[in-house]
């Protein structure tokens, strides 16, 4: 079976099989994602298919993004082997 390519337009709607394929995630951690709130606008149809709004998808990781960026602080360097700024292996 030949991977299709997903083609994006603004304000798409995806169904819950083609945001993880895109995500490259499983169905299961969509399903998660779904039920934790991570896209607002998502709605169910017919009861069973879920309808995903790629801006949803979007707002998700830019926001996730975001967290990440802040959540790192600076970055420290430390030695290989795991000794502090200053000493030496208990010498000096």
């Amino acid at each position: 079976m030949a991977k299709e390519k997903i083609r994006l337009q603004e304000g798409e709607v995806l169904t819950l099989e083609e945001t993880a394929r895109l995500l490259k995630v499983s169905k299961g951690t969509v399903r998660t994602w779904l039920k934790r709130g991570k896209f607002p606008h998502a709605t169910r149809i017919g009861g069973r298919k879920w309808a995903i709004l790629l801006c949803d998808i979007e707002a998700y990781f830019l926001r996730k993004n975001e967290r990440r960026k802040f959540s790192r602080g600076p970055h420290k360097k430390t030695p290989k082997n795991g000794a502090k700024k200053g000493h030496f292996g208990g010498v000096g």
